[in-house]
């Protein structure tokens, strides 16, 4: 046993938050903590994995290592992705190019990012961990899951799903890292706000220390869509449950860059 006050000088880097990517969404309370679980769901096509490359994008810069389970995307779309988030250029001018060699100094700056194209249950997931750690030397900063869904039995499994996100808290807890989750929620919900807690599928928001719901609004051809991003559940700082408080920001549909609505 050791009192609170010893246990929170020899935590380390327990609870120490990654670097901010978008400071309007730190202002409003959400930081992504060392050693805790975060959740980022909404329905299909509301931008989940690209904030999820937005967010790896950054961190990477930031020098941190990454594992990112791409469960439900092939390595092309990825790469394609990156490519265009990372350059700037669009998603239409990178395909053509990236087959042929194009864009591999752009994605270099991944380097420290170690992608798994296919689903891992908790066991898979443990002996890439230790792969990870007899390449790099250290276990990553940040474990991405790409989604929770693709990675347990099957779809329907909610109670693995609960099982699974018990399972990656510990894991954090273990190891130190981040571990990002993304989610689908119910497609009962029409709104064009972000959806409350209780329509994210499973029920699976007891572990994760931080829960996201997403919307977005697509624009008029050459436009930015709108993608708001609310915190529905938050152990560090504030939340409202049913997803009326948002961060709103613009998505570049051609780049998939994400950039900040400035206040004022």
């Amino acid at each position: 046993m050791q009192t609170l006050a010893r246990a929170a000088v020899r935590s380390g880097r327990t609870g120490q938050p990654l670097p901010d990517v978008w400071p309007t969404l730190a202002e409003d309370g959400v930081q992504f903590r060392r050693a805790g679980t975060a959740m980022i769901a909404g329905a299909p096509g509301s931008y989940k994995s690209t904030i999820a490359l937005n967010l790896a994008c950054k961190w990477a810069d930031e020098g941190m290592t990454i594992l990112y389970v791409s469960a439900d995307s092939d390595q092309f779309t990825v790469a394609k992705r990156c490519a265009a988030i990372l350059s700037g250029d669009s998603t239409k001018k990178v395909e053509h190019s990236l087959k042929e060699g194009g864009y591999a100094t752009v994605l270099r700056r991944l380097s420290s990012v170690h992608f798994e194209f296919r689903p891992l249950d908790m066991a898979a997931l443990d002996l890439r961990l230790r792969a990870f750690e007899q390449l790099y030397g250290h276990l990553p900063d940040l474990i991405v899951l790409d989604n929770l869904m693709n990675c347990v039995d099957s779809p329907a499994d909610f109670h693995g799903q609960i099982e699974m996100t018990r399972d990656l808290d510990a894991m954090a807890t273990a190891t130190g890292a981040h571990i990002l989750i993304l989610h689908h929620t119910s497609e009962q919900y029409q709104g064009t706000e972000p959806p409350p807690r209780w329509y994210i599928q499973g029920k699976v928001t007891q572990f994760p220390r931080l829960v996201l719901t997403v919307a977005s609004e697509p624009a008029e051809p050459g436009q930015l869509d709108l993608l708001k991003i609310a915190c529905v559940k938050n152990t560090n700082g504030p939340q409202q449950a049913d997803g009326k408080r948002y961060t709103q920001f613009f998505v570049d549909p051609l780049t998939l860059r994400i950039s900040e609505i400035r206040r004022g």
